[in-house]
């Protein structure tokens, strides 16, 4: 956490916590009402399609925002991001909740809107596969599946205030890797989550008490 607040993301009345069996989240060290600002992560904490250096995203044609940010994630090695890096689920945490990497025969078991899920990212990662491995044939696909479940379950929405366009945005593309907000879970309900200019902010929508768990 330390590595996050020396850039500038801050907490209020909230900390993370690791729930037995059920990995980070969040618990309320406070009450706190409504509205109240729970999480700030300034712009120049997330990771976008922008920051992405060149020579990772120059080499590579035709692949979504996802992609893209799993190949960085994928082929860092830097010390910079080693302490959040530390934080994320694990391979086996990916496989175990992600039927994707389940076995054929469980993957038969699912209904039938979480097989047409199914079906639709195996064409995304396939496609994505397809354009990176082309620029970096030494990239373990394993290692990419896994930083791209990473990418797809843990990214915000976000529009960069510097891209200036009339097309409209794909929103499958508009997706930023947040320093701690990913500890949040991603129910629908619960926190109001926002962006400006000089941030990301989350608030809570009703009163929320003391030890109260967010997972």
């Amino acid at each position: 956490m330390e590595w996050a607040f020396t850039r500038g993301v801050k907490l209020n009345g909230i900390a993370t916590h690791r729930f037995p069996s059920r990995g980070f989240g969040f618990i309320a060290e406070k009450t706190l009402k409504a509205g109240d600002t729970l999480f700030f992560a300034p712009v120049s904490t997330l990771r976008t399609d922008q920051t992405i250096p060149k020579s990772i995203s120059k080499p590579i044609r035709n692949i979504s925002v996802n992609g893209l940010l799993a190949t960085e994630l994928a082929m860092d090695t830097s010390e910079v991001y080693t302490p959040w890096r530390a934080v994320l689920p694990t391979k086996d945490d990916v496989e175990e909740s992600i039927p994707l990497m389940w076995h054929p025969y469980l993957q038969a078991l699912l209904p039938p809107a979480s097989l047409s899920l199914l079906e639709k990212q195996k064409k995304k990662i396939s496609s994505d596969w397809t354009a990176v491995s082309t620029a970096f044939s030494t990239l373990s696909y394993e290692i990419y599946l896994y930083n791209w479940f990473i990418v797809s379950t843990r990214t915000f929405y976000y529009i960069s205030p510097k891209i200036r366009t009339k097309k409209p945005f794909n929103h499958d593309d508009c997706l930023a890797l947040i320093p701690l907000a990913d500890v949040f879970n991603h129910a629908d309900v619960g926190c109001k989550v926002t962006f400006s200019p000089s941030g990301y902010k989350s608030a809570p929508t009703d009163k929320l008490r003391r030890a109260r768990k967010f997972v």
